[in-house]
Order: C-alpha cells, then sequence, then structure tokens
C-alpha cells in the first residue's frame, strides 16, 4: 500500500505528450487499470503500446496494452496495462463496493492537463445502477468531477481502500440538469475482467450490528456525543447511563466511542482502568463471573471489591 494514494496513480499520455487522462496501478506485477476510452484517446488499442507517466517519481514509459483484458469503450469500459513499476511505485488496495451508497469518496484526476499535477476531487456515491449490458455502475455525485478524471480511483478515507474507478461524466440535460452526476466502474467488475486482481474482503460496513472496541477507527459521526460522555464521566466518574430506544446506537457509541476513548486516557488514569462488558439480556451475572468478577452471582458487591484489590 502506498503512503499517499496518489502515488499509485499514473497519468495517460497521447502521443504529443497531453494527459487524456488517469490509471492507477492495482497489482505488485506492473499491472495498471484505466478506461479503454482514455487508452482510444491517447492512440492506443489491444497489443499496441501507450505513453504513461507515474505521479510518485515523473517517469515516463511506453506500456503495453494487454488484449484479453480490453473490454470496449460501449461495455465495461476497462483497459489494463502493463508497466515496470518504479522502486517508489506500489499497487493500491482494492476492496469491495457492497455498501458504499451515501458514502463520500476522494479520486484524483487531472482536469487541466499539464497545468497542475492533479486534483483531488470529492463525491458521494449516491445509487447503483444496472445498465442493460448487464452489469452495474455507481451514481456519484459531484461538483469536482469532470473530463479528466476518466479512469481514477475512488478511494475510501477510512478504509483506504479503492471501491471503483471513474469512467464518465452527464452531460447537462435541456434543463441544464444532470451537471453533477458522474459514474465509477465498481472493484467488482474489474475484477471480473481481470482474475489476478485481489478484494480485500475486509469491510467496515456493520449494518445493523452494534460496533464494539475494535471497530473504534471506523465509528465516526457521534463525536459530540462522545464527548458527552466522556465529561459526565469527569463529573461524577462513578456512574453513567446512556439511555435510548432500541436500535439507536447506544452499544455502538459506549464500545467503539466511549471505551475507546478512556483507553487513550481521555480522563486521568483512565487508559489503566479495568472494563468489563456485560449484556442485561444474556445472563449477565454469569457474564460478569466469566470476566474474572468471581462469586458475582452470590454477592455483587464482595465480587467488585475483590477484583478492585486484585487491580
Amino acid at each position: 500500500m502506498p503512503k499517499e494514494f496518489t502515488d499509485s496513480i499514473v497519468r495517460i499520455l497521447s502521443p504529443d505528450g497531453k494527459t487524456v487522462g488517469a490509471g492507477f496501478v492495482v497489482h505488485e506485477k506492473g499491472l495498471i487499470v484505466t478506461c479503454t476510452h482514455v487508452v482510444e484517446a491517447a492512440g492506443g488499442k489491444p497489443g499496441s503500446r501507450v505513453k504513461i507517466r507515474f505521479c510518485a517519481t515523473g517517469e515516463e514509459q511506453e506500456v503495453y496494452i494487454v488484449p484479453e483484458y480490453w473490454r470496449t469503450s460501449d461495455a465495461e469500459d476497462v483497459a489494463i496495462l502493463q508497466a515496470s513499476l518504479p522502486k517508489k511505485v506500489a499497487p493500491i488496495v482494492l476492496g469491495s463496493s457492497i455498501g458504499v451508497e451515501e458514502r463520500t469518496f476522494i479520486t484524483f484526476g487531472f482536469p487541466l492537463g499539464e497545468e497542475l499535477e492533479g486534483l483531488k476531487g470529492e463525491c458521494k456515491v449516491i445509487g447503483r445502477i444496472e445498465t442493460k449490458r448487464g452489469f452495474s455502475l455507481l451514481q456519484l455525485h459531484s461538483t469536482q468531477v469532470t473530463s479528466g478524471f476518466s479512469g481514477a480511483p475512488l478511494l475510501d478515507n477510512l478504509t483506504k481502500r479503492v471501491v471503483g474507478m471513474v469512467t464518465y461524466i452527464t452531460i447537462p440535460d435541456r434543463y441544464g440538469r444532470l451537471v453533477e452526476t458522474a459514474f465509477a466502474i465498481p472493484t467488482e467488475t474489474l475484477r471480473e475482467v481481470c482474475r489476478d486482481l485481489q478484494i480485500s474482503d475486509f469491510c467496515p460496513y456493520r449494518g445493523l450490528d452494534p460496533f464494539t472496541e475494535s471497530d473504534a477507527e471506523f465509528f465516526f459521526g457521534r463525536e459530540r456525543a462522545v464527548d458527552r460522555l466522556v465529561e459526565s464521566l469527569r463529573r461524577e466518574p462513578r456512574f453513567l447511563a446512556v439511555l435510548g430506544p432500541s436500535g439507536s446506537g447506544k452499544s455502538s457509541l459506549v464500545q467503539a466511542g466511549l471505551i475507546s476513548r478512556l483507553r487513550k486516557g481521555a480522563l486521568p488514569g483512565s487508559d489503566r482502568w479495568g472494563i468489563i462488558i456485560a449484556r442485561p439480556a444474556d445472563i449477565p451475572f454469569q457474564q460478569l463471573e466469566d470476566r474474572g468478577l468471581r462469586g458475582a452471582s452470590e454477592n455483587l458487591a464482595k465480587a467488585i471489591q475483590a477484583w478492585l484489590d486484585n487491580h
């Protein structure tokens, strides 16, 4: 995994050296994925060569367009190039596009050609659409993605995985609408084209399952609520009740939010606190005994005092 995701991105160049789109390294053997229409704009075709420039090093190469991975621009619009990777360049990790709807991602393209080293763009995946040609696309909403982003990776900043590749933007209709609509090819389609590509099965989206302490790095958006819990414990460290309707996220807030913050020393000495988790609906006294409070079923207060004495 590169230190910066832009280190795995390349410019696709026309014969006269102008940037016509982007691509990104997806395999340690030097495989680079981009859009077919970008390669065609650079004058390439299956079995021929096209010029690229690595963002990380500025090095230019004439790279081979692998025929077996060529999918026409009126189909999947995927082309894969074979390059010799510079030492500073590493493939970016691909992740699943399942569950990415309503999330915001970043990308990196070349809308201004040679004038800048490239620009980041932010976009939101607002849905998945099925095409008449039998594959799906991710529908994007963005005020920044435009021409020059074709072939660019769609990066989840949370997981540091790419979930798709920008393919095209819409042309505004006669009412001037759809001006902020674009589309991306999901990573699953890239995998169908080239079986050498690997998609990480790691998924941070918990669905209806609660976030636990081990999911803390993926728990976000509730910072103010966690701050309130920490401040409440600061005022009265002996007791804190978190109340809310079923399914409102209490367990996630406490485990992935509050406990994680306490482990990091949010309160004086809290990084050394002993923490025991038990659910009232799951034989709580037995759970407490299993977690070290011996004798909790007979005398909870005595069991707690014994635990404190030993810790």
